[in-house]
């Protein structure tokens, strides 16, 4: 992430000068040479956040020799560092790292995971997570979180009956069992593909939502139709079975809902369980598929 304007024109100090910081609440960045910024993060007492040698970014900063760091800052009211927690009424129970910059920007990735872990340590957050991460780039952060003492509650990757990447492949279900982590599923329906209400020869939706129906579409008919007939055999619908689905492989599913009816109706998942016998046929109907569904550009390995 490069430095804007509004940075730029913000009070600095050099790294070396860390000591004469102002002893008051605010947001720091920290900024190479070249105009990267490494870090940005909350402090209730910007001086007291950055003394000492011992503090873990003064060691992992020191380490780049052939950079000069800047801290530039900006005071805010302690008070609006936890705005969400009190309009709330109570501190925000997870806060997720939405994807890994490791694709395209690895100089990025510390410095956001710290700040992820300053929002525990400060107690402004009950729990942090991570989403589109893989197994390596998991056990990578679980180290390193970690050695700080924070547990990491959730992980949150693309899957369901289109997409079962994440598990089949990555192992994530495992490694996520071993280390306390629960898996949330976000896109559970497919993007609606998995909910019955676009045909082949039908009308589809605009953008990437209609290109992937005439893309998967015609590959899904063996699939489509396993969740038709266990829908009608369990009185539920299409949708209803494909968030059992997750659920059934240990997941959190967390469909999304433009209205009451989708709201409700995704409500209807909940309260029954498939048989073993069901999800084994579904498995071998996704198997089927002949195209996937297209993964997150940022999902790491």
């Amino acid at each position: 992430m490069n430095t804007d304007e509004f940075i730029a024109k913000l009070p600095n100090l050099p790294l070396k000068s860390r000591g004469q910081l102002p002893e008051k609440s605010g947001i720091y960045y920290v900024i190479d040479d070249q105009s990267i910024i490494w870090y940005i993060g909350l402090a209730k007492n910007l001086r007291s956040r950055w003394a000492g040698k011992s503090h873990h970014r003064i060691y992992q900063l020191e380490k780049q020799r052939k950079k000069v760091f800047t801290i530039y800052y900006e005071f805010v009211h302690e008070t609006q560092l936890d705005a969400s927690s009190r309009r709330l009424g109570r501190n925000v129970d997870l806060v997720q790292m939405h994807w890994s910059t490791a694709n395209y920007a690895p100089w990025q990735e510390v410095g956001l995971l710290d700040g992820l872990g300053d929002l525990y340590e400060q107690g402004l957050v009950k729990g942090v997570g991570l989403s589109n991460y893989g197994t390596k780039r998991l056990l990578w952060v679980h180290k390193r979180f970690q050695e700080r003492g924070i547990p990491i509650k959730t992980l949150q990757v693309q899957y369901s009956l289109l997409s079962t990447y994440p598990v089949t492949e990555l192992g994530l279900r495992e490694v996520c069992d071993d280390l306390g982590i629960a898996l949330i599923a976000y896109s559970p329906l497919g993007l609606g593909l998995l909910t019955g209400k676009f045909s082949e020869n039908g009308s589809f939706p605009k953008g990437i939502r209609g290109f992937l129906c005439k893309q998967l579409l015609p590959g899904m008919k063996p699939l489509l139709g396993c969740l038709q007939e266990i829908a009608n055999t369990r009185n539920k619908t299409m949708s209803q079975v494909a968030i059992n689905w997750c659920i059934s492989k240990g997941t959190i599913p967390i469909p999304g809902a433009k209205s009451g009816e989708q709201a409700k109706e995704n409500i209807g998942a909940l309260g029954w369980f498939l048989s073993d016998g069901e999800v084994i046929e579904l498995d071998h109907a996704a198997d089927r598929v002949e195209k996937k569904m297209v993964q997150n550009i940022f999902q790491t390995r």
